[in-house]
């Protein structure tokens, strides 16, 4: 299924035994751990009160918002992680996150980046997906993690994903879709 890795409720596993490790660079490796970590803590910040609950998408009995719950756009939840992950190799590494961006910004880009607000559209629309939520996340974040911690904080305590967005970002989701297709233009 070309899947090299995935998080549930309070761990991940990496399937390390697949064809997509044989020829990855150790920063590749430190971000796709760093991407799936932020993956669990995204679940932990969105835990709701209340006794743990099954959540189908986990081995795991928690009181995490598992992929069932509106924690927002795909592309603002898989974009966040990769943040996380490259911010990790940065600093890790010495590297300026220009070079990233410098990087995924050459992607080539098909669609909107509201297109990419569902799971299955993002999943199914080729190499560009992670890149542009990459690009999208740390634009709306300006670099920072800070901003997405109260993003995710706000979900776990009942805010809409949208409402969320506004107050932790600063601008409604609208606004922030028609000033990112410029900047990525």
């Amino acid at each position: 299924s070309g899947t090299i890795a995935v998080a549930f409720s309070g761990n991940f596993f990496i399937y390390a035994g697949g064809p997509h490790w044989r020829n990855v660079s150790l920063a590749q490796v430190v971000q796709t751990v760093a991407h799936e970590y932020f993956h669990v803590l995204q679940r932990e910040l969105t835990k709701f009160s209340g006794p743990p609950q099954t959540d189908p998408t986990s081995p795991v009995v928690s009181n995490c918002l598992g992929a069932g719950f509106d924690r927002g756009p795909t592309w603002l939840t898989e974009g966040s992680a990769e943040l996380f992950g490259w911010l990790t190799v940065a600093e890790a590494a010495g590297v300026d996150l220009d070079v990233i961006r410098a990087a995924y910004a050459r992607s080539k880009f098909e669609g909107t980046l509201k297109d990419l607000e569902e799971s299955l559209r993002f999943q199914s629309s080729s190499n560009h997906s992670y890149p542009l939520g990459f690009m999208a996340t740390d634009y709306a974040a300006k670099g920072k993690l800070a901003p997405l911690f109260q993003y995710y904080r706000l979900i776990g305590q009942g805010v809409t994903w949208k409402d969320a967005f506004a107050r932790s970002f600063g601008t409604t989701i609208e606004y922030f879709y028609e000033q990112f297709e410029t900047y990525k233009a």
